[in-house]
């Protein structure tokens, strides 16, 4: 079979790639002066792609890779080609590579991937780039970009940075993931991997992994986002490895050596540049540029007295999903084209930008628009934007909806990103980084991201956030890209009704884009502020917590946890995160506390797991029996001023709940379960395990349903009056995201909406209602539609930097 590739020579290395179009890769082979060879494959692609901007809902995810045309399901793909074409230029000091793929033959609306490398032999390093081509949304659930697999290496030897760290590929027991830098290397012979987003340090038996941009992994988005103009990037260099001073000298180096970014390529710009009409909405000291076409709309600049977007490419204003019911199929729609009229009515602080009959299938749609309003607020230097899909077609279900994506580019930017207790992003365009996951969750505990630039004074930030009164789910994704100096900010929303024809809906509350002066504090002042005005979720806006929560639960000032020694045969060691070096006596679970309470001199709370007979994770919602002494160990530990928590699940319901067997699930639960659009139940699986060795398989129980709340009622009541605990900790609920349910017997709309929040909060108030008067409850994490409900978090996630 023919080969496809190239080869460089300099001085100190040879490099070698050559295209396996069997295996869907890139082989690299450098051979250093010495002798030295680094070997890598490269098996780069995504997940679950589209043909001509739609997808089948109900099939399996396609993978897709990068340096051959070959698509379909492992082992029954249905298009195959030898040949990735291989362009190569050089010019003064430099070789170039260009490696183009066509990645869905037959397509109406081609899409190419395009990966070019530029050798720079005077800095002995490689410029990587990637980005993609094509007219038609190609969204990706998956990424996996520059991962090397290396054999045949005999650089063994690794240092990186952020954490500065060191040691042999031989000694690693895990994968380590850097922000900076990774360097393998021998004596002279070295290869550093930096300038990209986190990159993944990996060992095995086989070989040795080296992945750039591994966030990437979790990308749910349009893979044209990675535009000519906005590639993504990454420096291998071959300098030899000195120290830690010069490897940051070097990444500094190598990011500002100047290369062009993408091709040369001019930027996108409409169809017809003669009916472009540019829109600027501004309120106060904000100010936005918006390019309106009759079939479409781009957002061109983010301005006025802090620029922060502008001189890149237009970027569309939101995306949606539309399912074709007659078909199955889903569109992949953008604000920028395919529109059979986009109209404007601008008013002096009012705006409505009508988006009426998308194409789809080739064919404008009816009864179908989007409507987006943006208010402007000059006094707050703020605009407010509203988003309603107006979907009257029975035919078409909206699967989900963007509020208006924000872009922001070039300087040194420090970007607030709203996970755990906040991280902070330094120089955030300058680092890659990646992070799509759901609000409110364990990961995502507010709606909000900031950028600002700390070097400034007066407006330095932007403050971008959704202010819903309800607190809905939603879809959050913050990137930058290091090579084009490029950040994006994007919200979506599932729909209500999802799945149904005509289902018009609002996205829930507003997004507010408003500029600033200070930093992460005073944008989480801005959030705050929306919070103690119109949060639903507050129990007293003048109260700290629920009013009704006991004393001593406030005063409490002191926590522990621990798991009661297993009594039934079945269960499975305790986790070796906890697990203690020596076995425990069977009364250490009650004299130790109580001892450490007498020493201390204050009152404890005692978190307690593993009291019922049950397995942990297998046969819920079965507590009952309980544990031999666990009653009568309660009793003496809150006797001592130990007061007991037992651990309960809020969510879920194993689908055999007795040892092999389907006890109740079937005949009793599986009504009230939470359904996928199919029709399946929702289910996940934690390390918990049957007897014949399966992993236990956990309905999500719907909130919505009767039957649940009376589960968990009859629980909590059995552990307050027979056991006598004080409080009752119910695992997940504020930790888990919303589950899209969709089954139309349950007393919820399908798909997104309140009512997730809404039935959790109605189950807690029936508990709260039920619960002995100076009883307690708590939850995992921090989600804060749950406030209210709870009398504590426990936010074991706080661990970010």
């Amino acid at each position: 079979m023919k080969e496809n590739g190239f080869t460089w020579k300099s001085k100190e290395q040879t490099i070698t790639g050559r295209i396996d179009p069997l295996a869907g890769g890139l082989n690299l082979t450098i051979r250093y002066r010495d002798g030295f060879v680094f070997e890598a494959a490269l098996q780069d692609g995504c997940a679950n792609p589209v043909q001509q901007g739609r997808t089948n809902l109900y099939s399996n995810p396609a993978q897709w890779l990068f340096f051959t045309n070959l698509y379909g399901n492992p082992g029954q793909c249905s298009f195959f080609t030898d040949r990735t074409t291989v362009n190569q230029s050089s010019s003064a000091g430099r070789q170039t590579v260009l490696l183009t793929t066509l990645l869905n033959p037959g397509a109406a609306d081609p899409l190419f991937c395009h990966y070019r490398l530029d050798w720079l032999e005077s800095n002995q390093a490689i410029h990587v780039q990637t980005w993609f081509e094509g007219t038609t949304p190609f969204p990706v659930h998956q990424l996996k970009w520059l991962d090397l697999n290396i054999t045949g290496s005999d650089l063994v030897q690794f240092d990186a940075g952020l954490p500065a760290w060191s040691g042999t590929i031989d000694a690693m027991t895990e994968p380590l993931s850097f922000r900076d830098f990774v360097c393998l290397h021998k004596e002279q012979a070295a290869l550093t991997l930096c300038n990209t987003g986190r990159i993944t340090l990996a060992p095995s038996q086989e070989h040795t992994r080296l992945a750039a941009f591994t966030d990437l992994l979790g990308l749910t988005d349009d893979i044209r986002l990675f535009s000519a103009e906005t590639p993504l990037s990454a420096w291998i260099s071959l300098t030899p490895w000195q120290d830690m001073e010069s490897a940051v000298k070097l990444r500094d180096t190598l990011a500002a050596s100047g290369v062009l970014p993408g091709s040369a390529a001019p930027s996108a710009v409409p169809d017809d540049a003669s009916a472009t009409e540019t829109i600027r909405l501004t309120a106060g000291s904000l100010d936005v540029d918006l390019l309106h076409q009759p079939t479409g709309v781009r957002l061109a600049a983010v301005g006025g007295a802090l620029s922060v977007y502008k001189n890149g490419p237009s970027q569309p204003l939101f995306t949606l999903q539309a399912l074709d019911l007659r078909d199955g199929q889903v569109s992949h729609l953008s604000s920028d084209a395919g529109w059979q009229s986009v109209t404007v009515d601008q008013q002096d602080d009012y705006s409505v930008f009508d988006f009426c009959n998308p194409l789809i299938d080739r064919h404008h749609i009816n009864d179908f628009s989007i409507q987006v309003t943006a208010t402007s607020r000059p006094d707050q230097n703020r605009i407010e934007w509203q988003v309603h899909v107006l979907n009257n077609h029975p035919g078409i279900s909206v699967l989900s909806c963007d509020f208006p994506i924000l872009p922001f580019r070039e300087g040194n930017w420090d970007m607030v990103v709203p996970k755990a207790s906040g991280v902070l992003h330094q120089d955030a365009v300058r680092h890659g980084s990646h992070l799509a996951a759901i609000y409110p969750a364990y990961t995502l505990a507010m709606p909000w991201y900031a950028v600002y630039r700390p070097e400034m004074t007066g407006l330095n930030g932007l403050y971008c956030g959704a202010h819903d009164p309800d607190g809905c789910r939603k879809d959050l994704a913050g990137t930058t890209l290091p090579g084009s100096d490029l950040g994006r900010i994007r919200f979506s929303c599932p729909a209500v009704g999802l799945g149904d024809g005509a289902n018009s809906w609002s996205l829930p509350g507003q997004m507010v884009w408003q500029l600033f002066s200070g930093d992460w504090y005073d944008a989480a002042v801005i959030y705050r502020d929306f919070v103690h005005a119109m949060a639903n979720w507050l129990p007293d806006k003048a109260l700290q917590g629920r009013p009704d929560s006991p004393d001593w639960f406030r005063e409490l000032p002191f926590w522990i946890m621990d798991w009661l020694p297993n009594g039934n045969p079945d269960k499975e060691p305790i986790p070796v995160s906890i697990r203690p070096a020596t076995p425990p006596g069977p009364r250490d679970w009650i004299d130790l506390p109580v001892k450490l309470r007498q020493a201390l001199g204050v009152p404890i709370g005692y978190h307690v797991y593993n009291w019922h007979w049950i397995p942990f994770n297998n046969d819920f919602p079965h507590y009952f029996p309980i544990e031999a002494g666990f009653a009568d160990g309660v009793r003496e530990l809150q006797e001592n001023d130990v007061q007991v928590m037992p651990y309960i699940n809020g969510r879920l319901w194993d689908t055999l709940d007795k040892r092999d067997e389907d006890f109740r699930f079937t005949s009793e639960a599986l009504p009230h379960a939470a359904k996928h659009l199919d029709g399946s139940v929702m289910t996940e699986s934690y390390a918990s395990h049957e007897p014949d060795g399966r992993l236990c398989r956990l309905a999500v129980m719907c909130p919505s349903s009767w039957f649940w709340v009376r589960e968990l009622k009859s629980i909590t009541d059995r552990l307050f009056r027979e056991v006598g605990v004080k409080a009752v900790y119910i695992d997940q609920v504020a930790a888990a995201s919303q589950n899209l349910c969709c089954d139309r017997s349950h007393n919820h709309l399908p798909g997104g909406g309140s009512w997730w929040n809404e039935s959790y909060q109605a189950l807690m108030r029936e508990l709260n209602r039920n619960k002995p008067a100076d009883r307690a409850f708590t939850t995992e994490c921090n989600a804060e539609p749950h406030a209210a409900s709870f009398d504590g978090y426990l936010t074991w996630q706080w661990i970010e930097p």
